[in-house]
């Protein structure tokens, strides 16, 4: 597999750690890192290892949790025009980002979806460059897609009937509207930017002096920062945000944050009380996480099952729920983790 040792400037970049570990990225990628990443397109996108790919026989949720993770976490580059103002073609390409602890499903997905790893030191990238791995995913996710990143899917999809008319890319499709338990797209979005929270807090009212909480949070913007169709989809991001309040039965809320010193805007949704907790616990037992946020659900579910059997509530589970905790998020390492629960993905 092909790994490169990348350095950017960090600050350039707009990357950043949130505090449960997910990444908050700037969609938009400096203009001197597409080209220096062009020049390493073209040296690898012929020499690309990965397996013959064929969307024939492939499982049927591949496609729906890819685009979930890339919706989330992925970038969809398309350059204006085929070639640089010096003549040098330029590469369109998927490339989707990962934290430290997720390498190993990055590499993962290179060993079966093809494309290199770019290792960024902090973060590493999946990058999708070769024409029929590239075509593979396009067709996998595409009719997938439920928010305003499908502008960039269907910007792709022009892009390479324009100018490779000869690959066997399909039409545009519109959003999925199906029901959001009946595919795993929300939990390829999850791995991207969902995440899980034991909450242990003092408490007069308990006769443990403590409350248990848990709950599962999911955060996007609230505007796609590119121009879209509206007979596509709206720019904004609250009707899908709205479909998963809606789905756990719990509010969506918006808030604002200063990052890279520019006022931002998202959406949030919290599965937050027991009816909520059993539907997360009723659809990720169905469609399974695969990124490290597999073993944070893990720990959550094991709270949550003794909630449902009140068994926070004693000395003996309270200690419990407390060296779960401590654990919590800390013990996610190569050296203390596996990913063996790989073995049961869809390709």
């Amino acid at each position: 597999p092909i790994t490169l040792m990348f350095e950017i400037n960090q600050m350039n970049y707009k990357l950043l750690y949130n505090k449960n570990g997910s990444i908050d990225l700037d969609t938009e990628i400096p203009l001197t890192e597409i080209e220096t990443i062009n020049n390493i397109m073209e040296q690898y996108s012929s020499d690309d290892k990965g397996q013959p790919l064929s969307t024939n026989n492939v499982h049927p949720q591949l496609g729906p949790y890819l685009a979930g993770l890339i919706e989330g976490d992925g970038h969809i580059y398309v350059p204006n025009t085929l070639y640089n103002d010096k003549g040098k073609r330029r590469y369109c390409f998927i490339r989707i980002v990962f934290t430290k602890f997720d390498q190993p499903f990055a590499e993962y997905l290179q060993s079966k979806l093809g494309g290199f790893i770019v290792d960024y030191d902090t973060y590493v990238t999946l990058n999708i460059v070769a024409f029929d791995k590239l075509v593979f995913i396009i067709n996998l996710i595409n009719g997938h897609m439920r928010t305003p990143k499908i502008e960039a899917l269907h910007r792709l999809i022009i892009f390479l009937h324009t100018y490779y008319p000869e690959l066997p890319v399909q039409s545009p499709k519109g959003l999925d509207l199906s029901p959001l338990d009946s595919n795993s797209r929300l939990s390829g979005m999850s791995d991207a930017d969902g995440n899980f929270n034991i909450i242990i807090t003092k408490s007069k009212e308990r006769r443990t002096g403590y409350r248990v909480q848990i709950n599962y949070r999911l955060e996007l913007r609230t505007t796609y920062p590119k121009p879209i169709n509206p007979l596509i989809c709206k720019a904004s991001y609250e009707d899908i945000m709205q479909s998963v309040a809606n789905y756990f039965g719990v509010n969506m809320y918006e808030r604002e944050r200063f990052l890279f010193n520019k006022l931002r805007h998202f959406y949030i949704v919290i599965a937050h009380n027991f009816t909520s907790h059993k539907i997360v616990a009723s659809y990720f037992s169905k469609f399974p996480l695969y990124s490290s946020k597999y073993f944070n659900y893990l720990s959550w579910y094991e709270v949550h099952i003794m909630q449902l059997n009140n068994q926070h509530n004693t000395q003996k589970g309270l200690h419990r729920c407390q060296a779960i905790k401590s654990n919590f998020n800390s013990t996610l390492s190569p050296s203390t983790i596996n990913f063996n629960h790989l073995r049961n993905f869809y390709i």
